[in-house]
């Protein structure tokens, strides 16, 4: 399919988008931009109700509801949202009212959020109990977390008091024998045991349960994730005893990963020393499946085999950090890679390719084509695609022309990842500050402002007395690195676990680090197609052949360095994870 030329032209910049563009490693910059991205799609006729899906090859592009709209799509884009207003310190609006609005109306008495009937949905309400639940649970955790909404944490409490009842339990073990719990409850108990599909069955409630109870002490969500933990580690066969997906795993990456963060935020919980060490060994597996500079597929084998997925990517970036915070430091480098790299690439900066006329050869079958009309949108989708995180990416575009799609899914996704960034980028921890990752951060210990990849330099104003320590390129060795204290050139450094330490700075002081940014040139191979990569220091600016759509990794032109801004509003910052 050829898409023929249209009239309306996007030649205006936005000025989000001018923002980002000015100042690419931004990281408040950029949820400015995707908080409108992921708020742009709304039906105001059905309350609020997002739209999930968005097919950008037809004439002219349309969105699409689905069924997961309703606890998926609706759930995630209130957290992400939430999310946004802390980064950006912005208050919650009427967008934010409808999400939890709608979410709220399709939960139960019971505490379980429904799929209604609908001509996008199936003739009958069902309970599906993988993606639409945990958009619903993450979303309230988060709500209750920020603005201590206790609307919101009555219907997480609901929700886990429901999902515990619904679950076959055998002893300390518990699973979900099916996807979609039939009306009258279940008929065949039987566990999902060597049943190969596109997920894990029961597993995607794992994380939100565990990130619940950890939050607020509830001993449901603390026993329900582990008997479902001890389910699928032991019992399904997905995993073997040294830390390998199996054959009998999920095809789905994101469904593996997500179960594997689970797993790893509790085992965290109960310092047991144990699991987190098989978490560690399946994340290497994981990791293969996906390049360092963070293009991570959507599943183990087929065409999406080789499609970037943005979920996965978020994904396989908390379970880096969580091995950062909790196993070994040096897990930060993969995690600000995966997202200085792919992250920031797949955010959707242009949308111009929609509007001309295209020789690609796009895909013949259009998902809207047998839709119910009053299910689809075409009025402002285009614009309102601006910010929005790819789905179907490849490496070096943002969007596979074989598969010109949005899900709002990866949106959500791509907010909660440039949270983790910025949240865990700074932390303070036995009596030292620490920049675990080079992006730019106003916090209440310090102000960074990092440089890279402009030059390899950070500035870091103190705004308490200690110790200082700046995660340095692990090709930095103590002759490559200068340090001064408010411009005198300090000779106590050390460099140490890939950490340059100052000690006994006083508040006010300004601490410079100082490296030379190596180059180097990369292959790799994808799908048979070789691909070469320009790096400079931890950051891919060229990748070489250029993308057909929607190029990425041009980054000849790269702005400015991102300034520490300072943001107050009415959310607290929280621990996503």
């Amino acid at each position: 399919m050829r898409r023929e030329k249209k009239s309306m032209s996007t030649d205006n910049v936005s000025p989000l988008v001018a923002a980002v563009r000015a100042h690419p490693f931004d990281l408040v910059a950029r949820a400015k931009l995707a908080l409108e991205g992921c708020a742009s799609l709304l039906d105001l006729e059905l309350q609020g109700q997002p739209y999930s899906y968005i097919e950008l090859h037809t004439a002219p592009p349309v969105a699409m509801h689905a069924p997961l709209d309703y606890g998926d799509s609706a759930g995630h884009l209130l957290e992400a949202l939430s999310l946004a207003r802390i980064m950006t310190g912005t208050a919650p609006d009427e967008r934010d009212a409808l999400l939890a609005g709608h979410l709220l109306a399709h939960q139960r008495e019971d505490g379980l959020v429904v799929v209604p009937s609908a001509p996008w949905t199936r003739p009958l309400p069902s309970v599906e109990l993988e993606w639409t639940q945990r958009g619903a649970l993450m979303a309230w955790t988060t709500r209750y977390l920020a603005f201590d909404d206790q609307e919101a944490l009555q219907a997480a409490q609901r929700q886990v008091q429901a999902l515990y009842r619904t679950v076959v339990w055998d002893r300390d073990m518990c699973w979900m024998p099916a996807s979609v719990l039939p009306v009258g409850g279940w008929l065949d108990k039987s566990p999902p045991i060597d049943r190969v599909g596109d997920i894990l069955t029961g597993a995607q409630i794992v994380f939100p349960l565990v990130r619940f109870s950890v939050a607020t002490g509830n001993e449901q969500a603390h026993r329900l994730a582990a008997g479902l933990i001890r389910f699928f580690r032991h019992r399904s066969g997905a995993f073997d005893r040294e830390g390998h997906i199996t054959d009998k795993s999920a095809r789905y990456l994101h469904s593996v990963a997500g179960f594997l963060k689970g797993a790893l935020r509790f085992a965290i919980h109960l310092a047991d020393v144990e699991s987190i060490a098989w978490v560690q060994e399946c994340y290497a597996t994981l990791r293969a499946y996906g390049t360092d500079f963070g293009f991570f597929p959507h599943r183990v084998s087929g065409v999406d085999r080789w499609q970037g997925d943005t979920t996965f990517l978020k994904d396989m970036i908390e379970i880096a950090i969580l091995l950062g915070s909790y196993r070994d430091h040096t897990y930060f480098r993969d995690a600000e890679r995966y997202g200085r790299n792919h992250l920031l690439e797949s955010q959707i900066l242009d949308v111009d390719w929609v509007e001309k006329e295209s020789e690609v050869e796009f895909p013949q079958v259009v998902w809207c084509a047998n839709h119910p009309p009053e299910g689809v949108r075409t009025e402002g989708v285009t614009q309102g695609v601006l910010g929005q995180f790819s789905s179907w990416s490849l490496c070096n575009d943002a969007i596979d022309p074989t598969n010109p799609r949005l899900m709002l899914r990866s949106t959500s996704a791509g907010i909660r990842a440039l949270y983790d960034l910025w949240h865990y980028s700074v932390a303070r921890e036995d009596e030292a500050v620490r920049v675990n990752m080079l992006f730019s951060r106003d916090t209440r210990w310090a102000n960074v402002v990092c440089r890279v990849p402009h030059e390899g330099v950070v500035e870091v104003l103190m705004k308490t007395r200690g110790v200082l320590a700046v995660r340095i390129p692990d090709e930095t060795d103590n002759e490559d690195l200068v340090t001064a204290v408010n411009e005198t050139r300090h000779r106590e450094e050390t460099l140490r676990g890939g950490y340059g330490w100052l000690q006994a700075l006083r508040n006010g002081d300004v601490a410079t680090y100082d490296w030379s940014q190596k180059e180097r040139k990369e292959t790799c191979n994808l799908n048979g197609q070789e691909f070469n990569l320009k790096w400079r220091g931890d950051t891919v600016v060229d990748i070489d052949p250029v993308g057909t759509l929607n190029p990425i990794y041009k980054r000849d032109k790269l702005g400015e360095p991102a300034p520490a801004t300072e943001v107050h509003g009415v959310g607290k910052e929280i621990d996503p994870l």
